[in-house]
Parts: C-alpha cells; sequence; structure tokens
C-alpha cells in the first residue's frame, strides 16, 4: 500500500471517526464563564497533496492552500467561501503535469432562545476539478480537499433531547456530532461510501439531555484526487481527469422533553384536540370540543394500545396516564358518528426521559 492511499484512507476515516472522538473525549474544554448560551467557531480550508510511489518524493506543488476561521456568535449568520488552482509537477518528468482548480462555501449560524440554545445549522456546496497530462500514465497521486468545521458548545435549558439532521448530495461528505458528558451523544455521517460513488444521503439521530452543556461538532468535505489503485491510475470521470461536486446541510434542534414531534393530523381534529404531553405526571393531555357531541364514542390508543374509551362524549378534557416516561408515544383518537363512519386524529409525542 502507498503511502497515497494511507494518506487517503487516514483522511477518509477521519470523516468517519470525528464523531465517535468527540463523543469519547468530548471537544475542546468548555470555557468557565460564558456571557451568551451558546459559543462557537467556523473553520474553512483548502489543501493540495501530492506524491510520486515510484520515487518516494512529493510532487511539486503551485498554488496557495488556504485556512481561514472565526467565532460564532448566537444570531450571526457566517458565510465564507475559498478556492483557487494547483498546478502539480512530476519532479523527475517536467511533462507529468497535473492541474486543479474550484472551490467551496459554507454557512454557519448558532441561535439562542430565553438564554439557552435552540439550534445550529451548517452547509457546504462546492466543485473541483482535476486532469493529468499524461493520463493514466501519470506518476503523480495527488489530491485536492475542501474541508469545513463548526464546533461550540450550548446549555439545553431543561432536560429533552439534541435532534441531529444531515444530508448530502453527490460526492460530498459530511459529520455531525453532540456530546454530554452526563448523557453521552449521538452522530449521523453521509458521503460516498467509497471512492467511486456518488453517494448523496441523509441520516439523523436523536438522544437525551440534561439541562446543561454539551458540545457539538460538523463537518464537511468535498474532495478531487488522481490515484493508484490495484496498480491502476483511478479517477472520478473521464481518463486522467477527476471532477466532484456537491452539497451538505446539517441542523441540530434542540427539543423540550414531551414536546409533540409534529402538528395532528386526521380529519378528527375538529371533534378531538390532542394538546401537551407532561412529563411530571406523564400524561398526555387531550380536549373534547363541542362537535365531540355528535360522535356516539371516542376511542384512545396509545402506541396502539386502547387506552381510554369514552361513551357519549362531550365538550371537556380527558387526561391518558401509564405512559413510559422513556418511551416515545403516538396517540390516536377515533370518533364513531352517530350518523355513521369514523374519524381519526394523531398525534406523536417524543419521551420524558432517556
Amino acid at each position: 500500500m502507498t503511502t497515497p492511499r494511507l494518506v487517503r484512507v487516514r483522511r477518509t476515516a477521519g470523516l468517519m471517526t470525528a464523531c465517535g472522538a468527540l463523543l469519547a473525549s468530548g471537544l475542546s474544554a468548555a470555557p468557565d464563564a460564558r456571557a451568551v448560551a451558546s459559543e462557537a467557531e467556523w473553520e474553512i480550508e483548502l489543501d493540495a497533496y501530492s506524491f510520486n510511489p515510484t520515487t518516494w518524493d512529493n510532487c511539486t506543488v503551485v498554488g496557495e492552500e488556504t485556512d481561514e476561521s472565526g467565532p460564532l456568535a448566537p444570531g450571526e449568520l457566517v458565510s465564507r467561501s475559498t478556492g483557487g488552482t494547483f498546478e502539480i509537477t512530476n519532479p523527475g518528468d517536467p511533462t507529468d503535469t497535473q492541474s486543479f482548480s474550484g472551490g467551496a462555501s459554507s454557512r454557519w449560524k448558532v441561535r439562542d432562545a430565553g438564554g439557552s440554545f435552540r439550534d445550529y445549522e451548517f452547509s457546504s456546496q462546492g466543485t473541483l476539478e482535476g486532469e493529468a497530462a499524461l493520463g493514466e500514465a501519470t506518476e503523480c497521486q495527488s489530491s485536492v480537499d475542501v474541508s469545513s468545521y463548526g464546533e461550540g458548545v450550548g446549555d439545553a435549558p431543561a432536560a429533552g433531547f439534541l435532534e441531529l439532521s444531515l444530508e448530502t448530495t453527490q460526492d460530498m461528505s459530511a459529520a455531525m456530532a453532540f456530546d454530554q458528558p452526563s448523557t453521552g451523544g449521538a452522530s449521523v455521517s453521509s458521503g460516498p461510501g467509497g471512492i467511486f460513488k456518488r453517494l448523496g444521503g441523509t441520516g439523523s439521530a436523536r438522544a437525551f439531555v440534561e439541562a446543561g452543556e454539551f458540545y457539538f461538532f460538523s463537518y464537511t468535505e468535498l474532495r478531487a484526487e488522481i490515484y493508484e489503485e490495484d496498480g491502476e491510475i483511478m479517477t472520478r470521470r473521464a481518463e486522467g481527469s477527476a471532477s466532484v461536486g456537491g452539497t451538505a446541510t446539517g441542523l441540530l434542534t434542540f427539543i423540550a422533553a414531551g414536546s409533540p414531534v409534529s402538528a395532528a393530523s386526521g380529519a378528527a381534529k375538529k371533534y378531538v384536540s390532542l394538546n401537551a404531553r407532561t412529563c411530571g405526571n406523564d400524561k398526555v393531555v387531550t380536549k373534547l370540543k363541542k362537535k365531540a357531541k355528535k360522535a356516539a364514542k371516542v376511542t384512545y390508543t396509545v402506541n396502539g394500545d386502547r387506552a381510554e374509551v369514552v361513551k357519549k362524549p362531550k365538550k371537556g378534557t380527558v387526561k391518558l396516564g401509564g405512559l413510559d416516561p422513556a418511551a416515545e408515544v403516538t396517540v390516536k383518537a377515533a370518533v364513531k358518528l352517530k350518523k355513521g363512519g369514523t374519524k381519526t386524529v394523531t398525534r406523536s409525542y417524543v419521551a420524558c426521559t432517556g
């Protein structure tokens, strides 16, 4: 195995294990005191590398690598871009040249609400092109990467859940994670599963957090490369050339314990209102509306199991108890009308504990 492939594997592994490393050790230590509920920073980087495995020498790379970083204040949208060209020459053969060009742009934003963390979002998009003058006869194995990073510390306002969602297209790879020392964390990653696979993808995760500090992290990478594998020069487009592009978007959101996942759905909403899940006594509070008198009965189920049957319903409150505080619940009300037919309304809620 040549050094370039070791570099490629190491860098790819870095994407896939960055979240694991975060969950194992956390990000950089949180400041002793902070004036805001969230504190974060961003970074965008462009770099190039080239190597000749025949001579074990570096090929000459001419071009400007960049590395820019800064703070990310709550409510501030930061947008940055980077790009450039790189000319690569084999010192042992001046006709063996390669050209790379392109770049990417990234955005980051963290928001607080009521003095606590609300959400963090990021996105990246870019394109990179590369071409070898000698095609498959080139001896230089090269890569050009555009990477973006975001990391920070936030305050969860109360016990609840942090939810990650991530989406990539084409050749862009991305990962994101969060960690709280007392409860653990979660991570997701998406992108090319192999060097030739144009695999955009999605990922999501949700995990419980207690009130207090947690750490979060995001990473994106777009890479164009010309390299040797199994005795052949590999690229991602036509012979001797590489073309990559793609996008990544990610969102980390705090969800209070017991919160509804979404609005209630179903035609029975005009008869029954599925309101809050209260975590102190772990009940789901529902309300029979005035129009419920048109029903012969209302049957409530929780996660598919019958929980309550109200015969001759009238306006009032119905509380559904006996819930598992560590489980998400889906409540369904089936309204059997006096004139015939049944209408339903459904709503789901996150758990109250981890």
